[in-house]
């Protein structure tokens, strides 16, 4: 632009002084001044259309308009004309102006500016309102909320989580600390973001507080018996006379007294569903005052001859009277003829046959040996008793006998061939005779004669070898062989209160000589006396002679102790009581055992001294003897406690 008295010269830069153009048309033909130029048709100047000439005087953004001997640039909106008649874009942004509302922030263009809502915040109806960012769910991670403000959020950790290290909201593991839940009966359970107190197995939770659960109260705690509530659980127990099943637990079987051993019973044991019971033989009775003991009933009989089986019996020849205890003759009452009849003894009676066959209470009889074969040794009498029978006596005649053949002839065969083994009658004759390959030199035969002595007419008899290479070394059968027979076994009952027992063994029978060729295993039951303690004792007697020749026998005695063992300060039942939380020890006195001859065990099913929940506990001590006998000590005691309740405490979690 050029002042007013001023013009923009041909080369469009300079201004020049804007006289009269016509003037100087004439006298140059040229126009002075810029904006126009000389027309030789018109021979004028004329203006010039800058505009036309430069399409882009004014630039991109700016519009020329033409003006008589000049233009001019006009700028489009947003823009400004500088001096080099370009348009400029105009930063409305740096305006002194708010030109933009609050909550946006402005942005300039080419020619132009906009407002933009600010972060956080969106376009509605013209206004940015802020933008709610928690509507969006997965906006925050797990563990944490969203909090909205005006043009942003934040993330806060939910309640039970803390920030970590890298940021992020973490669970607290509330259960690590100390006393989250205080009560013994609970334990802690942690959960995302919180945590919670569950009571105990064998607990419920009644109203905040953990009690112990009655298992017992429901269908007896499925126990086939017993069922006893513990602090926190329970056991099944069984009555007396029953033990638990080894299969199930819950289940109880009955236990045979009988069969195991574990009664008193003095003869028999009958077994039953939780006991046993006992029972006596024919002929005895239960005592009233110890049901385990039998007693015979002759002991109250009073039976004036015999008593069997709790029944009075007579002699022969007498029945019992109407008091049934007492005998009264029958008729032809008395001895029998048939007990003076046998082949040893005559007899010559002082009194007449009562009746036929039978001679009077009170007769005597003289006895004679019978003629020939046997000779007296002493006079003996018989006398008819009161039982009907003959008293006894020893032997009084002797069989007239030659003792066995015990010479040693050598090499001979005697006939028969008892004659070296048994004594044998007068007038016997043994027949004498060699193994093969011998002959025999003397008598052939032996005679026993009246002075009960072997004699041989002639030489004694005797073999000699016949052939040497004929002859074998063989064993003579003519040779005696010991033999000795032991009683039958002996058993022996215990008397109370004694741990040993007197036995008297009644003598062997043998052939040999008792006191030279007999030995006894162990040698003192050679003397046939013997105190013996309980238990079962082998006594063996061995009958010797010479070339090694023995025989043996062999005997047992039983010495049976049925006396059971004895108890002393057996407890008495009792309670205890204790505090909420609370677990100790329970003591009692235990009781003493003593027996007749040792207290081989003792057992129990729990010690004094031991730790005992709540509930009822039965304790049994059980003591023994070698043999099977036993004796029981058994007392209960209650454990019940003090109830004490204390609310349990729940936390929360915290906010970081």
């Amino acid at each position: 632009m050029c002042p007013d008295d001023m013009k923009l010269d041909t080369d469009w830069k300079n201004c020049i002084s804007n006289n009269d153009p016509e003037e100087k048309v004439k006298e140059k033909k040229t126009c002075d001044s810029n904006g126009f130029e000389y027309d030789p048709a018109s021979d004028s100047c004329i203006d010039v259309d800058e505009c036309g000439v430069n399409e882009n005087i004014c630039g991109e953004h700016g519009q020329c308009v033409n003006l008589n001997g000049s233009f001019e640039c006009q700028c489009s909106d947003g823009y400004i004309l500088y001096e080099s008649n370009m348009c400029q874009d105009i930063n409305e942004c740096e305006s002194e102006q708010n030109v933009c509302d609050v909550n946006s922030y402005c942005v300039n263009l080419e020619g132009s500016f906009e407002c933009r809502c600010s972060n956080g915040y969106i376009l509605e109806s013209n206004v940015c309102q802020d933008i709610n960012e928690c509507e969006d769910e997965f906006i925050c991670n797990h563990g944490s909320i969203c909090v909205n403000f005006e043009g942003s959020y934040r993330c806060d950790c939910s309640s039970g989580y803390e920030l970590d290290e890298n940021r992020y909201c973490q669970d607290i593991d509330e259960c690590l600390q100390f006393d989250s839940c205080n009560n013994v009966n609970s334990h802690c359970i942690n959960n995302p973001g919180s945590y919670f107190c569950e009571c105990n197995a064998g607990y419920w939770n009644n109203s905040g507080f953990c009690d112990d659960f009655d298992e017992c109260s429901d269908r007896n705690g499925d126990c086939s018996q017993i069922c006893i509530n513990l602090e926190g659980s329970y056991r099944c127990d069984c009555l007396s006379g029953y033990h638990t099943d080894s299969v199930n637990s819950n289940e109880c079987v009955d236990i045979d007294e009988c069969a195991k051993g574990y009664h008193t019973c003095d003869q028999n044991c009958v077994n039953s569903l939780g006991s046993y019971s006992c029972s006596c033989d024919w002929g005895f009775e239960m005592s009233h005052e110890d049901p385990f003991k039998c007693y015979s009933l002759c002991d109250r009989m009073n039976c004036v001859y015999e008593c069997i089986n709790g029944t009075c019996i007579c002699p022969r020849g007498y029945v019992l009277s109407n008091d049934n205890v007492s005998c009264v003759p029958k008729k032809n009452n008395g001895c029998s003829m048939e007990g003076l009849v046998d082949q040893t003894h005559r007899y010559f009676c002082s009194e007449m046959e009562s009746s036929p066959g039978f001679y009077p209470v009170g007769t005597i009889c003289q006895s004679l040996c019978t003629p020939h074969n046997y000779t007296s040794v002493r006079k003996m009498k018989k006398e008819c008793q009161f039982d009907g029978q003959w008293g006894l006596s020893n032997q009084t005649c002797a069989k007239m006998e030659c003792p066995p053949l015990l010479d040693n002839f050598g090499n001979v065969i005697l006939e028969p061939p008892n004659c070296e083994s048994k004594p044998q009658a007068l007038q016997s004759v043994c027949r004498v005779s060699c193994l093969p390959g011998y002959k025999l030199m003397g008598s052939h035969i032996i005679r026993c004669r009246k002075d009960l002595r072997w004699h041989y007419p002639g030489d004694k008899p005797s073999c000699i070898r016949s052939d040497k290479q004929l002859i074998k070394e063989t064993v003579s059968n003519a040779t005696i062989q010991p033999d000795i027979q032991c009683p039958q076994d002996i058993i022996e009952f215990l008397h109370d209160g004694r741990n040993s027992a007197y036995v008297e063994i009644p003598r062997p029978a043998t052939n040999v000589n008792w006191e030279n060729n007999v030995v006894a295993e162990p040698p003192i039951a050679k003397s046939l006396k013997l105190e013996l303690p309980p238990g079962t004792h082998y006594i063996r007697f061995v009958a010797q002679l010479q070339g090694q020749r023995e025989a043996n026998c062999n005997l047992s005695i039983n010495i049976i102790d049925r006396t059971p063992p004895k108890v002393y300060d057996c407890p008495e039942s009792f309670e205890v009581k204790y505090n909420p939380r609370e677990l100790k020890k329970v003591f009692w006195e235990e009781p003493n055992f003593s027996d007749n001859v040792r207290i081989a065990h003792m057992i129990t099913n729990k010690l004094s001294g031991e730790l005992f929940q709540y509930g009822r506990h039965t304790i049994i001590y059980e003591a023994g003897d070698d043999h099977g006998n036993k004796i029981r000590c058994m007392f209960h005691f209650n454990v019940i406690r003090r109830k004490r309740r204390k609310k349990l405490k729940r936390k929360k979690g915290r906010r970081e």
